[in-house]
């Protein structure tokens, strides 16, 4: 299932550089800097349980729920980040392109600045030293894969909108081996992120990477859904920006949309106007909205411009491979790029459907395509699809199910109709959770 990424070299440490924008005021929004506020006034709230998995299992996954301030969120989110990940303050290795990000970002994304003084505020330092950088709390990378395929509402049984998405990602370490005893696999401690800022829309999002901006995938009070995806570049070689950048980087401008667009017009501004950066592989993202609006954005490969995908009230999918390079193609399948196994499979099922989709089809769909092959000669690690995510923007509320690991289940482990369930009888028993569900509380 990895075949579309298998090219790839480097980790998830992306980044890219964001325009001046106004354009969720443009549109008919708050200002891209000053959205509604997700949770003002009261006491700073923190709560945390785990919800899936254990000790014993792949992955351990904690539901973290933060309302305050974004200073006492950033102060939060960097005390978990040290105590639990073990991060401490990384040091910059260009003094003026940290301090240009920062000045980026205090003009453009203060609620973020606040965060990050939080951070350094754990961590007894001073946010102006530009020998140390504040802007993430990184606690983990590898190779990565994913297909999401958006169902606007009218296509549904339910008349729901749904986003679903398929994270696949390897279960050992960031070199891609089977983890030694004590070491953690790199993506084994996943958050269910629940955010209700002073200043930015409330926000539900599966994070990992960077604890301060690692949206993954995520959904706001408005109704607006993001997932992000790796791009597949072969057979061109990634060329990455040296340090950090005057602007967002990968995961950045996933929170950012989140917290200060509430449409798919709003983020596609705000994208249009982006210079993006990335200082390993670049990723293009699905975006879907409460009122049946759906677009995939995808940077060129010159990173001089971006493409947009309109969903034109049809499902929507996206893999790691590239559309704009399937679409510039002079014939089908001419060795420009491969073709995306996963691709060609979920959109051939959508287009045989008859009717409207049930849940039951859109797992279906969903397994049709989720890592389950059987992992690779050690010391190479298997890929898996880490979890499956529903996002029904209307509801504003996410279902989610959990990779807990392979052979025999354990008691109360493993979600009927869970994407690594189905499929090829000579796979591998997969472990999953069942589907736990979420709902932001206001809007």
């Amino acid at each position: 299932m990895m075949r579309c990424v298998e090219s790839l070299a480097g980790a998830l440490l992306l980044a890219s550089a964001f325009a001046p924008a106004a354009a969720a005021q443009a549109h008919g929004g708050a200002p891209a800097d000053r959205p509604p506020a997700g949770g003002r006034g009261g006491s700073f709230q923190a709560s945390e349980r785990l919800v899936a998995g254990g000790p014993q299992d792949f992955m351990q996954v904690r539901h973290l729920v933060l309302r305050g301030s974004n200073f006492e969120i950033g102060r939060k989110l960097a005390e978990i980040a040290a105590t639990r990940h073990g991060v401490a303050v990384e040091p910059s290795p260009d003094r003026w392109r940290t301090r240009a990000k920062r000045n980026y970002l205090t003009r453009y994304y203060p609620g973020q600045v606040e965060r990050m003084r939080g951070v350094a505020a754990h961590f007894g330092a001073d946010l102006r030293d530009d020998a140390s950088m504040f802007f993430n709390l990184y606690y983990g990378f590898g190779k990565p894969g994913c297909s999401v395929v958006y169902y606007p509402p009218h296509t549904t049984e339910d008349g729901q909108g749904v986003l679903s998405r398929n994270f696949d990602f390897t279960t050992g370490t960031f070199e891609g081996r089977i983890p030694a005893p004590g070491e953690a696999a790199v993506c084994a401690q996943p958050y269910v992120l629940e955010l209700y800022p002073n200043q930015g829309y409330a926000s539900l999002s599966v994070c990992a990477f960077d604890l301060l901006g690692g949206v993954v995938d995520g959904i706001n009070s408005e109704g607006l859904s993001i997932a992000l995806l790796a791009d597949d570049l072969a057979p061109d070689a990634p060329r990455p920006a040296p340090g950090p950048q005057a602007g967002f980087d990968v995961l950045e401008i996933g929170r950012y949309i989140l917290e200060n667009c509430a449409t798919v017009e709003q983020a596609r501004s705000i994208l249009l106007e982006a210079r993006l950066y990335y200082s390993a592989i670049p990723c293009h993202y699905l975006i879907a909205d409460r009122n049946g609006k759906s677009l995939v954005w995808e940077n060129d490969v010159s990173m001089h411009f971006g493409h947009v995908f309109e969903g034109d009230g049809r499902p929507q999918i996206a893999t790691n491979a590239l559309l704009h390079r399937q679409s510039q193609r002079s014939a089908p399948h001419d060795g420009a790029d491969p073709p995306c196994e996963r691709y060609d499979r979920v959109r051939a099922r959508i287009a045989a459907h008859a009717g409207k989709f049930s849940r039951e089809a859109i797992l279906a769909n969903s397994a049709c395509i989720a890592a389950q092959a059987p992992p690779p000669p050690a010391p190479a690690a298997g890929h898996r699809t880490l979890w499956h995510a529903l996002y029904y923007p209307q509801r504003r509320a996410l279902e989610v199910s959990f990779y807990l690991g392979d052979g025999a289940a354990a008691a109360g482990a493993g979600a009927a109709g869970s994407p690594a369930q189905a499929g090829d009888d000579a796979a591998p028993k997969v472990r999953r959770s069942d589907y736990l569900r979420f709902e932001l509380k206001t809007r």
